[in-house]
């Protein structure tokens, strides 16, 4: 409960960037997010939205991310039990769970629509199951405990693969008898179901060709009656739990709005589980070296106790320290948790390394996008966002060791009773940094997403750049309702030969004979705004979109007038550009824009807090460009909210547009 109302007090009152506007309009409409489609999750969340009152009580959003707050505290409180168990205290399962529920990056993911909440509760689930196992010397009765925990394995695809780092931890829980020794053909076939998951999950013929190998294996090597039956049961079971993915194939079918990969075939299905859009990315090469990809690890974990006192990314003097403290308070945990429990205290050992070292293994990260300047060459790949998101259960078992290691140091008396206070620590320490309820953040991606819509012309084509601002108009779209005249094309999506298609099909974009046909970017693009132009729809971009792919969709004679947050194509007399790379107001654009800006005048008043995300920060300037383009064709001065060097006061304005806002 404690969980609970701390997650409650600092939920995101709308949606948010990144994934979850996406997630949160495929809640909406029961339609398919991008690959792997995570059916489950889609399913589970707009059930408890419904129940929260979504979408005439509450929104959408706010109902989703309360299931995310939802699993995240029933995950702390499963954590609690286990770890009071194993160390037959109350006060230190409360304090680990705790301490593990308030790590940064636990805490963010309870506080929006995001899937990784979902896949932390059915790890913690896992774990608990796998502890009830344990409990049952007799195999009748525990053999039923191992089966339910097979069925939990199989549910990591239909969920998030994610899941599945917990299961070696699961196994070793499971296996281990209380009085010593091992169950090893009981591990084993929890071990196949494993292998199983992670076939299905990752579309991997061969993995799952392995998993019935070892089932067979099982089932003929020495085995008795009943040891037979409950393999053959696991393998059922396993199959039964896989086999939620096939709700993509039904759904898909009937063609949601929401349709990412439109897995309609058995062909299409298995691309979009397996991921086959997206790079292919082995255990080798290393995409950026191995130490730098643990270096990375650690990075993240300096952000966890105490992000509030330091949100950039970079070591600090005030947040370090807290990081080292708790670095030591988790050692201290982990050896109190051996010295009462050496069986549990291996499982945690293998959480621990499975959700570390071996996510940094299998994963293969490129660096992240703060990490490596320096060292690495200045055109050296790095992802796309900060991946701390993938760690979440190595950041959430070490502060359930922190939280035991602050119960034992209270639990000795003395002086040091005082270190019960650790505790709550980073309840204080990180509220600033993970609270979702203060502006500019609590509003800035429903702003972005409901005035970008709103700029653009009636019936218009609507270019965008990516993630965050193409998932908030969707969001905007199917779950609120907002202008769906407007069609949305996301730019990065147009290589998938599946959204081709879909514009052929839906919006008549493309020409069916082409789909087949890629031709690069620029082709496809053009090839989409001159479909536009045949049937009288207006092409427009977003603010977001680079000036090289908005030159793209124009045409000889055209330029581009501001608009709100859009960019609308216009004959260049009109426009005053070149035709090319120029944008200003016109002066039928100008109202619209000087009518976005008022609206978004609060928000934009305020400034970001510092933050390892650095998509607040960019989204959030893009909300100031109407402002500025007023305060450039007025030929004032604009506040910047950072220095320009170089830079005249008359001319701040007009270089701000250029840059942040992509005018050339």
């Amino acid at each position: 409960m404690l969980l609970a109302a701390l997650y409650a007090a600092t939920l995101a009152p709308a949606v948010t960037f990144w994934d979850a506007g996406e997630l949160a309009a495929a809640a909406a409409t029961l339609g398919i997010p991008h690959p792997p489609g995570t059916p489950l999750y889609v399913a589970a969340a707009h059930v408890w939205a419904r129940a929260m009152g979504a979408p005439h009580l509450t929104s959408w959003a706010v109902g989703a991310a309360l299931f995310s707050a939802a699993c995240t505290a029933a995950a702390g409180a499963l954590l609690a039990s286990l770890v009071a168990r194993w160390t037959r205290s109350a006060s230190a399962g409360v304090a680990a769970a705790l301490v593990a529920g308030t790590a940064s990056s636990v805490w963010a993911n309870a506080t929006e629509t995001e899937v990784y909440a979902a896949s932390l509760l059915l790890g913690a689930a896992m774990l608990w199951c796998g502890e009830r196992r344990a409990r049952h010397d007799d195999d009748a009765s525990g053999g039923r405990w191992s089966l339910l925990l097979a069925y939990l394995f199989a549910l990591a695809p239909a969920l998030h693969l994610s899941a599945l780092v917990a299961a070696p931890a699961a196994i070793v829980l499971a296996a281990s008898r209380r009085g010593g020794g091992g169950r090893w053909r009981e591990g084993a076939l929890l071990g196949a179901t494993t292998v199983l998951a992670a076939g299905v999950g990752t579309a991997s013929p061969a993995i799952v060709a392995a998993a019935a190998l070892g089932y067979a294996g099982l089932a003929l090597a020495g085995a008795s009656p009943a040891e037979r039956r409950r393999t053959v049961a696991a393998a059922a079971l396993g199959l039964v739990g896989a086999s939620a993915l096939l709700v993509l194939l039904v759904r898909a079918r009937h063609d949601p709005a929401l349709d990412q990969g439109d897995p309609a075939t058995l062909a299409r299905l298995v691309d979009v589980v397996g991921r086959h859009q997206y790079e292919k990315v082995g255990l080798l090469p290393r995409r950026a070296p191995l130490w730098l990809q643990l270096g990375n690890l650690f990075e993240y974990a300096d952000w966890q106790w105490a992000l509030g006192l330091s949100g950039g990314v970079e070591p600090s003097w005030w947040r370090t320290p807290i990081t080292l403290l708790f670095g030591l308070l988790g050692g201290f945990g982990a050896r109190e948790h051996l010295r009462l429990d050496r069986r549990s205290w291996r499982a945690l050992l293998v959480l621990l390394l499975s959700g570390s070292v071996g996510v940094a293994l299998y994963l293969n990260l490129k660096a992240g996008p703060s990490f490596g300047a320096g060292i690495l060459p200045a055109d050296a790949p790095h992802e796309a966002r900060e991946r701390d998101y993938f760690f979440v259960l190595a950041f959430w078992t070490w502060g359930a060791w922190a939280g035991l290691g602050a119960a034992r140091l209270a639990a000795r008396g003395g002086a040091w009773r005082a270190a019960a206070a650790l505790a709550v620590l980073p309840v204080a320490l990180n509220w600033r940094a993970t609270s979702r309820r203060s502006e500019p953040e609590a509003s800035s991606a429903r702003a972005l997403g409901v005035e970008m819509l709103r700029s653009a012309p009636p019936r218009a084509v609507l270019f965008t750049a990516g993630d965050n601002d193409s998932y908030p108009l969707w969001y905007a779209q199917l779950a609120l309702g907002e202008r769906r005249d407007v069609t949305v094309i996301t730019v990065p999506l147009l290589a998938a030969r599946w959204y081709r298609a879909e514009l052929a099909r839906r919006d008549s974009l493309f020409a069916p004979g082409d789909v087949a046909g890629w031709g690069g970017e620029a082709r496809v693009i053009g090839a989409i705004a001159s479909a536009a132009r045949r049937t009288g729809r207006p092409v427009t971009a977003s603010v977001a979109l680079p000036p090289a792919e908005r030159a793209a969709a124009g045409e000889a004679g055209t330029g581009w007038s501001l608009r709100g947050l859009t960019y609308v194509a216009r004959p260049a007399a009109s426009s005053g550009g070149d035709g090319a790379s120029a944008a200003w107001l016109t002066p039928e654009d100008s109202a619209v824009t000087a009518a976005v800006a008022r609206r978004l005048g609060g928000i934009v008043a305020e400034r970001p807090r510092p933050s390892p995300d650095g998509a607040t920060q960019a989204m959030h300037e893009l909300l100031g460009c109407p402002a500025l383009a007023l305060a450039a064709g007025r030929g004032e001065e604009a506040r910047p909210p950072i220095e320009i060097a170089g830079s005249t006061p008359d001319s701040a304005a007009t270089v701000l547009l250029d840059s942040r806002c992509n005018r050339r």
